[in-house]
């Protein structure tokens, strides 16, 4: 009886190490897609910063433009 319930302790304890491993290769996994996902949205995020700040002076032409055809058109208008 003894070296039964040694046997299946074994086997218990072999499966546990096995569990573990597998569950410290999916967090291994889970940080990583954490770091890129992340990465990912800072990456859009300044993509977006510095494009914004490339198209701003183009954007402020168009914008005094746009006013001045408005005050043209309010001029214009009876």
């Amino acid at each position: 009886m003894d070296e039964k319930i040694k046997e299946l302790l074994e086997k218990n304890l072999e499966a546990s190490q096995k569990s573990l491993e597998i569950l410290q290769k999916l967090r291994r996994d889970l940080t990583w897609r954490r770091i890129y996902s992340i990465s990912k949205i800072l990456l859009v995020v300044a993509i977006l910063v510095i494009g914004f700040l490339q198209l701003q002076p183009y954007l402020n032409s168009l914008f005094v433009t746009l006013e001045n055809i408005s005050e043209i058109k309010k001029l214009l208008a009876p």
